[in-house]
């Protein structure tokens, strides 16, 4: 960066750009042209922040698409930036010599918007892309001169790159804000297209300025345009006289066959226009040689046929997901059935258990009770008897004493101090019934029997019942 403003001299202004000029000039010390790029200076501390951005974006200076910048001068009231040149013109300039077939333009501005999206990998692109800051080599190529300030408009790239392609098509100076007028330029311009050719620009255009497409997809149709420009026009000469070459009278014409000229109008026929107010398609007709492609028939089907397909990839799909819902569903109320069944026991509930006849004594798990204040009881249950009782509930809601099955007696065992489960086996082991109830003591460690009823050692008939109570702890 110099602090002087004495090896650069301007020679001719050239156009406005970003608030400044940009001027047609020449480096003395290498005598050679440059482009110089005159920044007024507005404020204290614009200067520095002016240098600094400029060095931001001096890493990505010459790559595509932007120029190379070569140097800073720093002066008293400006700031001149000297730039490669490169032989060409102001975009605006360029513009208004003559403007381009769609398919032509359309090649440009995809090759631009192919570098910035390489740019984009770099850095941020957060650039202006406005027509002034574009300049237009001989080779026809797009650069940006200024690559370094703020875009103002806070626009997507695809909506300023569309831009760029309405300008080179129409020639006009400003992109009209309405996206009407800006179809109705579009086909003005484009009078000696085809309605597809015509279809497919407008609706790329529109619908970028709508900021509706974004730059990979705009890139897309700029890639069909530019594609339908070079086959289109040899058809045009060989088997399509209908359709309008909309090259340059001077472009050279090469031949080719009419088979090629009918394969593209077929995969024209396959795809619908872009454009909502255009149903006009391009439909095949016999070559010069008067033979019509036998797959014409085929190929008019194809649209119908890929809407099939889709129609049963949907339908399969839709098949698995309910298949998967109904799997899911099973499963769903098999889990709450079987957990209506393990539902635990309330407290205070009383378990009957009847001893095995004969062979080993098996006992069965009781479900665990559920937590519950002492005091409640199922309404199915039996008050518990007292000490030294005759028994309790039969299990059918009908209070008594239950008699014993066989005329064999056998001595009550000692229950108090034992688990829950070891008190069901001793009560089992011993041929009797059994009841047990959840309650609340202090005196006795949780899950343990503190009470049980009739008292150990005594004599009772074989099957009778023995009610014996479980300790919950000391919280009521």
């Amino acid at each position: 960066m110099n602090k002087e403003q004495d090896r650069y001299a301007l020679d001719a202004l050239l156009s406005p750009l970003n608030g400044g000029r940009l001027y047609a000039g020449q480096d003395l010390a290498l005598r050679r042209p440059v482009l110089v790029y005159e920044i007024p200076i507005r404020g204290t501390g614009s200067t520095d922040e002016t240098v600094r951005a400029i060095g931001h974006a001096s890493p990505s200076s010459g790559k595509p698409p932007f120029l190379h910048l070569l140097d800073v001068e720093v002066g008293a009231d400006s700031i001149r930036v000297a730039i490669d040149f490169k032989k060409g013109q102001p975009f605006r300039q360029f513009v208004r010599m003559q403007p381009l077939p769609v398919q032509e333009a359309a090649a440009i501005v995809a090759e631009f918007g192919e570098a910035l999206l390489d740019a984009a990998e770099d850095r941020a692109l957060d650039v202006s892309l406005d027509p002034d800051n574009v300049w237009v080599t001989d080779d026809r190529k797009l650069h940006l001169i200024d690559g370094w300030s703020r875009s103002e408009r806070g626009e997507r790239l695809s909506k300023s790159v569309a831009g760029l392609l309405f300008l080179l098509v129409t020639g006009d100076e400003r992109v009209p804000a309405d996206s009407e007028r800006i179809a109705h330029a579009l086909r003005q311009s484009m009078r000696d297209a085809s309605p597809a050719l015509k279809s497919m620009a407008v609706s790329a255009v529109v619908n970028a300025w709508r900021e509706q497409l974004s730059l990979s997809s705009l890139l897309q149709h700029l890639g069909r345009l530019s594609e339908a420009s070079t086959v289109r026009g040899r058809e045009t000469t060989a088997a399509r006289p209908a359709i309008e070459d909309v090259r340059p009278a001077n472009a050279p014409r090469k031949a080719e066959s009419a088979e090629t000229a009918r394969a593209f109008v077929r995969r024209i026929d396959d795809e619908p226009a872009e454009d909502a107010g255009t149903s006009e398609r391009v439909r095949p007709e016999p070559a010069e040689d008067g033979v019509t492609d036998q797959s014409e028939p085929a190929k008019r089907r194809s649209p119908l046929l890929r809407v099939g397909k889709r129609i049963w990839q949907g339908l399969a799909f839709a098949v698995i997901g309910l298949t998967v819902f109904a799997v899911a569903f099973v499963l769903l109320v098999e889990t709450m059935s079987r957990g209506d069944k393990e539902a635990a026991v309330p407290a205070g509930a009383a378990v009957e258990e009847k001893p095995q006849t004969g062979g080993a004594q098996k006992p069965e798990q009781p479900a665990k009770p559920g937590p519950s204040n002492a005091s409640e009881k199922p309404a199915d249950a039996a008050k518990p008897p007292a000490a030294g009782g005759e028994g309790s509930s039969n299990g059918n809601g009908n209070g008594g004493t239950v008699a014993a099955t066989e005329g064999d007696t056998v001595t009550v065992p000692s229950l108090v101090g034992l688990s829950k489960a070891d008190a069901e086996k001793q009560a089992l082991a011993a041929g009797l019934r059994y009841s047990y109830f959840l309650e609340a003591n202090a005196q006795a460690a949780a899950g343990t029997v503190f009470k049980q009823d009739p008292a150990p050692d005594g004599k009772v008939a074989k099957g009778s019942r023995v009610t014996f109570y479980v300790s919950k702890g000391s919280n009521p």
